[in-house]
């Protein structure tokens, strides 16, 4: 019914701060992890969900978003997994009546392929808000220093290779004259008798 809907949802927003700083914040990489302050009326489940067109309806999604930090991290993804079964098993579980179908589904979405219900707030939409991302994460004094040691990492690389092919050819060229030279003495040098 509407009203469980409502006191699931109620309940899972109560419970979400504790995710985001205690079950999230503590045990993973992260070098920043903000929970979205609205839930949104609307289904972003994917088909893959197998969501019953009543679990569409009475639907909420909130958004939690968060910077992984590449230092800490282990391996190449961020598995979050575990914490979202604790999350159930220890929190979730407590609510009554648990009726069936009360549950929650976590979705990875990339900056970029957010849905568009979370830019409506922003002026220009989706596009004006990655503008404003772009801008602002180029304008980072630690991206641009972290630009600025790759290009000249960069340029390091690429002077100490051509560095090496000048060796290399100044060796070849070496070695071609002294054989030339080897080669002029033994000829020149050679009387009939």
């Amino acid at each position: 019914t509407q009203e469980h809907a409502q006191a699931w949802m109620g309940y899972v927003e109560s419970r979400l701060r504790k995710l985001v700083s205690d079950m999230l914040g503590k045990s993973l990489p992260l070098s920043k992890i903000q929970l979205w302050p609205k839930k949104f009326e609307a289904c972003v489940a994917d088909r893959t969900a197998l969501l019953t067109a009543a679990q569409r309806r009475n639907c909420a999604t909130y958004f939690v978003g968060f910077l992984v930090d590449r230092l800490r991290m282990r391996g190449d993804q961020l598995n979050v997994e575990q914490q979202m079964v604790n999350f159930r098993q220890y929190e979730l579980s407590r609510f009554q009546p648990l009726i069936n179908g009360m549950d929650i589904f976590v979705r990875h979405f990339p900056v970029k392929n957010l849905p568009r219900i979370c830019f409506d707030a922003y002026d220009g939409g989706k596009t004006g808000a990655m503008k404003r991302r772009r801008m602002l994460r180029d304008a980072d004094p630690r991206r641009q220093e972290a630009k600025k040691k790759a290009r000249l990492a960069e340029l390091k690389a690429r002077m100490a290779e051509m560095q090496r092919k000048k060796e290399e050819l100044a060796k070849s060229s070496a070695k071609k004259r002294k054989r030339e030279e080897d080669g002029d003495d033994g000829d020149g040098g050679h009387e009939d008798g």
